[in-house]
This record gives structure tokens, C-alpha cells and sequence, in this order.
């Protein structure tokens, strides 16, 4: 089990962990730390967007949903995904539930109260999430090929000396 901690943590590090509340701050940054995460904090979504645009190496945003300042964690979720889509979006909160389709780019919600073994759980599943969609366009680019292979054409277009319109039935 630490093997498999510490291989997700080299992968997925750093984690900023964007958190208002202090104590649960230091919390959420000192069971990433125990599983061999480096962990940037941050208090608002402000300074969580200062922190990304300073450390390109970011790969975990893990961030409460109820924030002060001049937007909340969901907005914040969403400029990370506009800006940074390469970025894993964890998502908490003690008291706001979002539905599943306003968290971006397939990211998770774990409820507060959670344990370390919660956080670390939904980080290696949005790990393995990115790395199967990651897969499969490769998958349906060997498909389709295969596809157009198999198939008959009964009509060739040529538009210009440099575009080839094939229609298959």
C-alpha cells in the first residue's frame, strides 16, 4: 500500500489544496504530506490562481467549494480546467453538494468529514479516470481505421489535388 502511495504521489505531486478554513488546511496538507505528496496551500481562489500561474507543475487541485473573495472553488475548478486542463479537480465541502455534471472535466467531490484514506482513494480514481480517456482516442483511431478498411466506398470525390472525399455506404 505505500509503495502505491508513493508512485501516486511522485505522479501527482504537487497537490495545491485551497481551503479558507485554516485547521482544515493544515489537515488536508498534512495527510497528503504522510502519503508523500508535496502540498501548496492556499486560503481563497485568488490566491490559488496566483499559485498556478507561478507553478506550471501543479497536478492536483483539491479545493473546498465555499470560498471567500470574489468567487468560490467551482468557479475556481473551472478557470484551472480552462487554463490548466491537464489538472486533476478534486472538490469539498462540508455543506454545498454540486451535481455531478457542474464539476469539470470528469473531476471528483469527496464530503467533509474525510479521511486521508478518502482523499488518497479519489485521487488514484481520477488518476486512473484521466489515464483510460486518455486512452482512448488511440482505441477509437484503431477502430475507426479498422472500420474504414472493412468498408466499401461507392463514391471517390477529389475537391482539390490535396483532399480526397471518400463516401462509404
Amino acid at each position: 500500500m505505500l509503495d502505491m502511495l508513493g508512485e501516486l504521489a511522485k505522479r501527482l505531486s504537487p497537490v495545491l489544496v485551497v481551503e479558507d478554513e485554516e485547521l482544515l488546511r493544515l489537515y488536508a496538507a498534512d495527510l497528503l504530506k504522510e502519503a508523500g505528496f508535496e502540498v501548496v496551500p492556499a486560503a481563497d481562489a485568488d490566491d490559488a490562481l496566483r499559485v498556478m500561474a507561478s507553478r506550471p507543475d501543479i497536478r492536483v487541485l483539491f479545493t473546498d467549494v465555499q470560498l471567500p473573495g470574489a468567487f468560490d472553488g467551482m468557479e475556481l475548478a473551472r478557470r484551472v480546467h480552462e487554463q490548466w486542463p491537464l489538472v486533476l479537480l478534486l472538490i469539498t465541502s462540508g455543506g454545498v453538494k454540486p451535481a455531478e455534471n457542474e464539476i469539470f472535466d470528469k473531476g471528483h467531490f469527496l464530503p467533509k468529514p474525510y479521511t486521508g484514506d478518502d482523499v488518497m482513494r479519489e485521487i488514484d480514481d481520477l488518476a486512473r479516470g484521466r489515464r483510460a480517456r486518455e486512452k482512448q482516442p488511440a482505441e477509437l483511431a484503431a477502430g475507426t481505421r479498422e472500420a474504414v478498411e472493412k468498408a466499401r466506398p461507392c463514391a471517390t470525390f477529389r475537391a482539390r489535388s490535396d483532399v480526397r472525399l471518400i463516401i462509404f455506404r
